[in-house]
């Protein structure tokens, strides 16, 4: 029955994601996309990550020193001058 049910989801273009650690214990973040058993549209994002980041970003926030990613991008496009 799972092998049925595997089979019939691969008829479909699905996407996966999943987190996993490698062997030098960096955080790696994948998306992908499965039709018919081929994996094809990968994105593989190493998270950078200390012990020290949870503790800089919230006094961050409470600085009210952040941005938010819409703000980011903005600076971005404006600093490629598209």
């Amino acid at each position: 029955m799972n092998r049925l049910l595997w089979c019939f989801w691969q008829l479909f273009p699905c996407t996966y994601r999943t987190r996993y650690w490698d062997a030098e214990h960096r955080l790696h973040f994948s998306v992908w996309k499965m039709w018919l058993g081929r994996c094809y549209d990968i994105d593989d994002v190493v998270v950078c990550y200390d012990a020290g980041m949870e503790r800089k970003c919230i006094a961050a926030i409470e600085r009210g020193q952040y941005q938010t990613l819409d703000e980011v991008l903005s600076e971005l496009k404006t600093a490629s001058g598209v």
